[in-house]
């Protein structure tokens, strides 16, 4: 074997091992442009119905900002109905509860939160860019993230603390 013959060999093999196997890219026809709208729109979970675990309530209460679990008797049966209710509905039927314009349930970016909630955010290091939040009734609310079709429970916050608004109306 003669000496060009052994190095071309060698140096295919390093380029082999050095990260993995050369793919070529993909040449698109006009038939492989289209692209489905389930790819571009994240919709396809507001027809599902609503689903909920509790595996990542954040059970530090908040500092001032409302967030807290040591719910009384009264404010568990509420939860645990409405927790209940939730999961014979879809998403769409959620999100489109409301009353004078203004949507029940809906998300939030995090940095429309309270800063004390941005802050717990960042200590459960949660990399999400947003939150979702149920209204139980007045002022009460049910924080969380949505994963599809799946909420997972957050933070409690009877006194609407963690996205504090202006009274309307006073």
């Amino acid at each position: 074997m003669g000496s060009g013959k052994r190095k071309k060999k060698k140096l295919a093999r390093q380029r082999n091992n050095a990260g993995g196997k050369y793919v070529p890219p993909l040449v698109a026809t006009a038939d492989d442009k289209k692209v489905p709208v389930s790819a571009t729109q994240d919709a396809s979970y507001k027809n599902e119905l609503v689903r909920w675990t509790a595996r990542e309530i954040d059970e530090v209460p908040g500092d001032g900002d409302g967030r807290r679990w040591d719910l009384s008797a009264n404010e568990t049966v509420e939860l645990l109905k409405f927790l209940d209710d939730l999961t014979k509905k879809t998403w769409a039927e959620c999100e489109n509860e409301g009353a004078q314009g203004h949507r029940r349930n809906h998300d939030h970016a995090i940095n429309e939160l309270s800063k004390a909630a941005q802050n717990r955010l960042r200590q459960l290091d949660q990399n999400e860019e947003r939150v979702f939040r149920f209204r139980l009734s007045g002022a009460c609310r049910l924080w969380g993230f949505r994963s599809g079709s799946l909420f997972r429970v957050l933070w409690y916050d009877p006194e609407h603390k963690v996205y504090p608004v202006e009274k309307r109306h006073t």
